[in-house]
């Protein structure tokens, strides 16, 4: 089958429509399979537990377990999940925080 467009004559090819179309589809699941992985990586967290020692403060526990990261960020994360309003700690006192599971 053969179709003009501005003068020029063009091949329908069933091999050529068939290539382009695995193209396509293997692409669409690349990008799929990439996407649900990253989706996956930033979800993957697990919960440790801190004890507090003497000493201790929020920006410290908060600049050891997140170096990379703003402390106040990791600090604001660490009250909301423990229920603390002030920033004060006492020794011994527990803390689970949520972490990335490649940390």
């Amino acid at each position: 089958m053969s179709v003009y467009v501005q003068g020029r004559k063009y091949h329908w090819s069933y091999k050529k429509f068939f290539i382009h179309l695995a193209i396509i589809v293997f692409s669409i699941t690349f990008w799929m399979m990439y996407i649900s992985n990253v989706a996956k990586a930033t979800n993957d967290k697990k919960t440790i537990e801190i004890t507090v020692h003497h000493g201790d403060t929020l920006w410290s526990i908060a600049r050891r377990i997140a170096p990379d990261s703003d402390p106040r960020v990791t600090i604001k994360h660490i009250k909301n999940q423990n229920q603390i309003s002030k920033s004060a700690l006492i020794a011994g006192q527990k803390l689970e925080i949520e972490v990335a599971s490649n940390i």
